[in-house]
């Protein structure tokens, strides 16, 4: 049965809160010379593989993985660390349409931060800009690309004040989208989520992300523990940039 677990941090300049809702999400922290976080959506919502992917990250982090480079080549490096792991060979040999193993069914969200930089790769990452603007930023290079990552790169920016990064699982949005799946209107399915959790979020946006955090548990229950709009896994974290006490 899944709980309800929720984790906060400080990583660096930052400060994190988040919660999860799962058999196989899987979130893990970086705290070195260079911070990170790394949410990483096993396929099929099963226990065993969300175990197996947690091992996998524990052990890497704990090699180092993560905390020195930049966001692009610690990304690329986790692709090949991922291969190994899986194959033993650097290069993913399953085909996605036949038999899914942990490792070749994993998609991943990544948060880097290095300094005053915020590099991001994956899917799922909103911004909530103070002053009422909501970025959405997609990163098309993942682990995967690692063989061949062309000319993608992570997606680059800040935070500053007020501003909160949200790096998610794809769970939470599918589940508030169950309770628009019959409607006709495509921009009210795919644009329902965002505007739900961008209510939430500007409501509480002056207070720490702990409290945000709280807010959103609270409001969005049906879709995080409560029957049938809580269907898939669920993985979110707020970021907020620490703000010294100048005295």
């Amino acid at each position: 049965m899944r709980h309800l677990k929720t984790f906060e941090r400080t990583l660096g300049k930052y400060r994190v809160a988040g919660a999860i809702y799962s058999y196989g999400d899987v979130i893990d922290f970086v705290d070195g010379e260079k911070q990170g976080i790394i949410i990483a959506d096993t396929c099929g919502k099963r226990r065993d593989y969300g175990n197996k992917a947690k091992k996998f990250l524990k052990e890497k982090i704990k090699e180092g993985w993560g905390s020195s480079k930049d966001a692009k080549t610690e990304i690329l490096d986790l692709g090949r660390r991922l291969a190994l792991a899986g194959t033993g060979k650097a290069h993913f040999e399953a085909e996605y349409s036949s038999e899914q193993r942990w490792w070749d069914c994993i998609e991943f969200c990544y948060a880097h931060f290095d300094n005053d930089l915020v590099s991001l790769s994956g899917l799922r990452h909103l911004i909530f800009r103070e002053e009422g603007n909501t970025e959405r930023y997609n990163s098309t290079l993942g682990p995967y690309h690692f063989e061949d990552p062309g000319e993608r790169e992570t997606a680059k920016t800040d935070l500053n004040g007020n501003d909160v990064l949200m790096i998610a699982s794809d769970g939470l949005e599918f589940n508030i989208r169950l309770l628009y799946r019959t409607s006709k209107e495509l921009e009210e399915y795919y644009e329902a989520p965002k505007k739900i959790i961008k209510k939430i979020v500007y409501e509480n946006i002056k207070y720490p992300v702990d409290q945000i955090r709280d807010s959103l548990i609270l409001k969005l229950s049906d879709y995080l523990t409560g029957g049938f709009f809580s269907k898939d896994d669920v993985t979110f974290a707020l970021v907020k940039k620490v703000i010294p006490n100048f005295k």
